[in-house]
């Protein structure tokens, strides 16, 4: 499968605040952004579904973060990855225009389909 490639490389950074606090998800990421919080060993298709659905709608994205989370957030104890990336806006001044906007909901409900579909469960915060 292909990978998304976007005009500015990946950025790995750590997030200002904890994404966990006591093994509980804290908060729905903004609309511009898709968090989701998977087994360790579903992380690689998670990757391939989340690739494949920005190419399809159009959604280049950058990494925002990519946690690694030894607990148990409902699926048994063991490894969970929380990834988070931001969509890159299409406006000028940094916003998004409604048919990008568009095209990022679409972009998360594909993903999301392709999860399910694959009995691959997200226990990050419904968005």
């Amino acid at each position: 499968m292909t990978s998304i490639q976007s005009t500015s490389p990946p950025s790995l950074h750590a997030t200002s605040a904890p994404l966990f606090n006591e093994g509980v998800p804290k908060h729905s990421p903004p609309a511009g952004t898709l968090r989701f919080t998977v087994k360790e060993e579903d992380y690689g298709d998670a990757m391939d579904f989340l690739n494949d659905a920005a190419q399809w709608n159009r959604t280049p994205f950058k990494l925002d973060s990519d946690e690694q989370t030894k607990t148990d957030f409902g699926g048994g104890q063991g490894t969970y990855r929380t990834i988070t990336v931001n969509f890159l806006p299409d406006n000028a001044d940094g916003t998004f225009s409604q048919q990008q906007s568009n095209r990022v909901e679409s972009t998360k409900r594909m993903f999301q389909g392709r999860m399910n579909s694959a009995d691959i469960s997200n226990y990050a915060p419904t968005q």
